[in-house]
């Protein structure tokens, strides 16, 4: 079983102009992007001044070895299909985890195209996610979801691509449905990875929820304020979002937090660890 991490990004507006403390919100406007990694108890906002892998090999080294080679973090990242992951799986050896929400909406989005063929996809797809929701209400975890999913959702895919390599050639290579079927051929093992693997999930709609407040407030934060706005944006996102993951309130663990940095001779010997929401969630359910 290996370790498991959504990742997803959406486009911020930031001035690249800021100098001196002030911002030039004018001109130089670029489009940069924030990229949110975590799982279910943790959201990690990353700054990337640029759509280039990199940047997620950045965030993902955890640091370096001896001989100053990166160490870097393993295991299975639940994206979508876009090139720019392509690296993660090619080179660092990560295990890749595809959206099947992703795969629906192609279907879903282009139905007209081919009605009867788009309705029996989606069937499929969401026959299966009817199986993970019928687990998730009986609380399965672990070895019993796994053998659920493989017992349940294991024949029903089988037969899904079965059905696809039977009726992909009935529709020109140009139609959108036709090209739905062959994102699931091209990207299969990712997209049933989560037949694998207990702890990986059908699909990315994790971090697409947590991006979803940067979406909503786009109007209020169009300008971040330059680079290091961003980089600011992006830590408190990070607070706001694993709080509410774990059921803290945001504010509450900001005093607490606040009150643990300032010098008292309770507070020495506390390290970054002991000041997380984790951390502050342990306290409360400890009191």
């Amino acid at each position: 079983m290996t370790p498991t991490a959504h990742r997803t990004e959406l486009a911020q507006d930031c001035d690249r102009d800021a100098r001196g403390g002030g911002w030039v919100t004018v001109c130089c406007v670029d489009t940069l992007h924030i990229l949110v990694f975590g799982d279910d108890e943790h959201a990690v906002y990353h700054f990337a001044p640029t759509k280039v892998g990199r940047h997620i090999q950045d965030f993902l080294t955890l640091g370096t070895d001896e001989a100053g080679r990166p160490i870097i973090w393993r295991g299975t990242i639940t994206a979508d299909a876009a090139s720019v992951h392509d690296f993660l799986f090619n080179d660092l050896d990560c295990v890749e985890s595809g959206c099947n929400a992703h795969g629906l909406r192609k279907f879903r989005d282009d139905q007209d195209k081919a009605p009867l063929l788009a309705s029996r996809a989606m069937a499929y797809i969401g026959r299966v996610y009817d199986i993970e929701a019928e687990a998730r209400s009986k609380e399965m975890k672990g070895a019993d979801l796994l053998a659920w999913r493989e017992a349940r959702a294991g024949p029903l895919v089988a037969e899904f691509r079965t059905w696809i390599d039977d009726h992909k050639t009935d529709l020109l290579p140009s139609n959108p449905v036709r090209k739905a079927m062959q994102y699931y051929v091209n990207h299969w093992d990712a997209l049933t990875r989560f037949l694998e693997d207990p702890d990986v999930p059908l699909d990315n709609n994790w971090s697409e929820s947590a991006l979803r407040m940067i979406a909503l407030l786009r109007k209020n934060s169009l300008f971040a304020g330059g680079m290091e706005g961003v980089r600011r944006l992006c830590t408190s996102l990070t607070r706001v979002r694993t709080c509410r993951l774990l059921g803290v309130d945001a504010y509450d663990y900001l005093a607490w937090a606040l009150s643990k940095v300032v010098p008292h001779p309770d507070n020495r010997g506390l390290s970054a660890t002991d000041l997380t929401p984790a951390a502050f969630a342990a306290n409360r359910a400890a009191e």
